[in-house]
């Protein structure tokens, strides 16, 4: 097995190659450094710094590395930005994607993994399952959805081994503390309370009169490490899967609120808060349903303490990196 992924150096894909990397299974990463730092990854990686639309660069790739897997991870990825900056998110995560896709079908690749993400649900009340309530509330989700019908209608046409898999909130952060969330401008909110801990300022949670117990947002936090056992699972499995699509979240759901009183317990920290209106694409409730998931591959979710701890930890080792 030799695995290309794309955008390997952004948060999951640092995560993802260490992974590969202690499993001793052959990867290479493709990367613009956009929102990303090559730090995350293990110093002997296979590397190509470059947008995922140049096929010189691809054809490189084809070349020298010769994958067998891809993982697409490549995208943009803020909900709020999307609205606001909809051709940046056409080019970069649908136009780019094409291209780059295209190009590794055409060249007979079988074995593909998407990242999609809960995005493309309906904002409503209720779980989210796989084939109902697909109707994206953010351009984001719709880029990301234009990509999973584009995937699945080449599966049939190229007999693909594809998986589409929809992350739900990541958090966490490599269990060495190696590899983590280091992008400056995420507005992930595990990086938005510790760095108005840091900086001790207000910390804004937007909402606070939604239909959800506190008023504030419920979302459904998946670990990080958590998000590669499942890629390398369906990386390594040689069954055969009645499904394509696969929610990869916790069946759990804890508000903005919730988690701002976790970080308080666990780090010791006091944080100042207070409530700002809510934000145009962001869902009031977002929990999947992971039955799918489960039923598939059994394993045990890390906890939130600990992928707070973790992703806390993390964070203070590389404070340069966010303040």
């Amino acid at each position: 097995m030799r695995i290309l992924i794309s955008g390997g150096a952004g948060y999951i894909g640092g995560v993802l190659s260490y992974a590969l990397y202690d499993k001793k299974i052959k990867y290479a990463v493709i990367d613009n450094l956009s929102t990303s730092q090559k730090k995350n990854l293990p110093k002997d990686t296979i590397f190509y710094k470059s947008c995922i639309s140049n096929v010189t660069i691809l054809k490189k790739i084809f070349k020298e590395f010769a994958p067998s897997h891809i993982v697409h991870l490549a995208a943009n990825l803020d909900a709020r930005e999307s609205e606001i900056y909809k051709n940046k998110y056409y080019i970069n995560n649908i136009k780019n994607s094409k291209i780059f896709l295209n190009f590794f079908i055409n060249k007979n690749i079988k074995n593909i993994i998407f990242a999609s993400t809960a995005a493309v649900y309906k904002n409503s009340l209720n779980y989210k399952n796989e084939d109902k309530n697909i109707w994206p509330s953010s351009y984001y989700g719709k880029t990301k959805l234009e990509i999973e019908k584009f995937l699945r209608d080449n599966k049939k046409k190229n007999n693909l081994n594809l998986k589409i898999l929809r992350f739900f909130n990541v958090v966490g952060a490599d269990k060495k503390l190696r590899s983590g969330s280091l992008s400056k401008k995420s507005n992930q909110l595990f990086n938005s309370i510790l760095k108005s801990i840091i900086k001790k300022n207000i910390f804004f949670i937007y909402g606070n009169k939604l239909k959800t117990n506190d008023g504030t947002c419920i979302r459904d936090f998946v670990d990080v490490i958590d998000l590669a056992k499942v890629i390398i699972y369906f990386i390594k499995s040689k069954k055969k899967f009645k499904f394509d699509i696969f929610n990869v979240g916790t069946n759990k759901g804890h508000s903005v609120l919730q988690i701002v009183k976790l970080f308080t317990m666990i780090t010791g920290k006091k944080i100042d808060y207070t409530y700002g209106k809510s934000r145009k694409g962001d869902p009031a409730h977002s929990i999947c349903s992971n039955k799918r998931l489960i039923n598939t591959y059994k394993f045990k979710f890390s906890s939130i303490q600990n992928s707070i701890k973790r992703h806390y930890k993390f964070y203070i080792k590389n404070i340069k990196a966010y303040v």
